[in-house]
């Protein structure tokens, strides 16, 4: 099924890349391209009243390498985590923020595997993996939140490795709502 999406987001590039190469060789078809626009969803730290920050927005990435391809995967596999971990309507963006957070330090740290899809896919870490929540479509605030992430990084600490519904590691870093965010030295 993975394997299927690559495909088809690599056909949809490539057809991207064509037309795009058209529209260049015929120059009385010119076509202004403009970044598109997102709701950008702000953390529940930052408040509901918070206005939003229209000047965010998604790049569209198209390499013309076809071996840099991973980061599409990449961002598929961290906003399907997202939905899966957190992607309820009553988890805040600052949850949902932290679990993508964890994916990222762990990604960094030595003791997990060196890529986000083995973070994701070790085995026992993520439930969602295993329980069928991970295959759900992601929402449009995950899929935000996993380009957000990807692009730009987390801000937390990074020996913040763990995410559970309880306490574990040297100590906790923070509790969103039901989870426990904790850290290891």
């Amino acid at each position: 099924m993975k394997r299927f999406k690559l495909i088809v987001v690599m056909i949809l590039a490539t057809i991207m890349l064509i037309n795009h190469i058209d529209n260049i060789m015929k120059p009385d078809k010119f076509i202004e391209s403009e970044p598109r626009q997102i709701e950008y969803t702000m953390m529940a730290s930052e408040g509901p009243e918070s206005p939003i920050d229209e000047s965010k927005y998604i790049e569209p990435i198209i390499p013309s390498d076809p071996d840099e391809w991973t980061i599409p995967n990449d961002v598929y596999i961290l906003a399907h985590v997202l939905n899966g971990e957190a992607g309820s309507n009553w988890c805040s963006d600052e949850m949902i923020y932290g679990v993508g957070s964890v994916v990222l330090n762990r990604v960094k740290d030595k003791r997990f595997p060196d890529t986000i899809e083995g973070v994701v896919f070790q085995k026992g870490q993520y439930a969602c993996t295993w329980d069928g929540n991970y295959d759900r479509e992601p929402s449009q605030r995950c899929w935000d939140i996993a380009w957000d992430l990807y692009k730009n990084g987390t801000t937390w600490p990074e020996n913040v490795i763990f995410q559970a519904q309880f306490e574990q590691g040297t100590g906790v870093y923070k509790k969103i709502q039901n989870m426990y965010f904790c850290w290891k030295n």
